[in-house]
């Protein structure tokens, strides 16, 4: 789904959801998630100078930046401030050289779980609000792609970005909406995106 097709979408059932007000808060709530996004990714999204340059040019339409919630550069090195990040199914996470490294869980944990045993880096920001826009490079170096995975996630199967070697997709409802799929952006092991 694209950003005006789910602009159309929200237009056609906001009436719907007017009419039944338990259904309103969470429907707003859900396509406002998706469309903030898409239009997350489309400021990220560009690689070449000219991308880069539209990517820039481009401006919110439904969420206008205000006040800075959270911000790390993490240019200190060393562990974790625990008050800003949570590191999830025992991986171990660390600041090297000014980009945050994650690694899988150690031999120990894994073998104490039936399942959830931490094989891929997992973090999550203590400081984000539920609603939210974020600007942040990604990029990852070595392990195997899978069907889940590489992945960027904003909230528990709210929003994922799924990278891959044939291209990109944005998925959302725990996986049960693609939002978006391009082939311009493929899994390169070690590239910055």
């Amino acid at each position: 789904m694209s950003l005006p097709s789910e602009l159309a979408f929200l237009k056609q059932n906001l009436d719907d959801a007017v009419q039944n007000p338990s259904v309103f808060h969470s429907t707003i709530e859900k396509h406002v998630i998706r469309i903030t996004t898409i239009l997350l990714f489309c400021f990220a999204a560009g690689s070449s100078s000219t991308g880069q340059e539209y990517a820039n040019s481009l401006r919110p339409l439904m969420n206008i930046p205000a006040t800075r919630v959270f911000a790390s550069d993490f240019s200190i090195p060393g562990k974790l401030d625990k008050s800003a990040w949570q590191a999830r199914q025992g991986t171990q996470w660390k600041v090297v050289d000014g980009v945050l490294r994650g690694e899988q869980s150690s031999a120990e944990y894994q073998a104490k779980k039936a399942d959830h045993k931490g094989y891929d880096p997992r973090i999550k920001s203590l400081k984000t609000p539920r609603q939210f826009i974020a600007k942040f490079s990604v990029r990852f170096i070595g392990g195997q792609e899978t069907n889940l995975l590489p992945i960027f996630e904003f909230g528990h199967h709210n929003v994922r970005l799924k990278f891959g070697k044939s291209g990109l997709v944005m998925l959302a409802d725990h996986e049960t909406v693609q939002l978006f799929e391009t082939d311009e952006v493929k899994l390169e092991s070690g590239r910055w995106y």
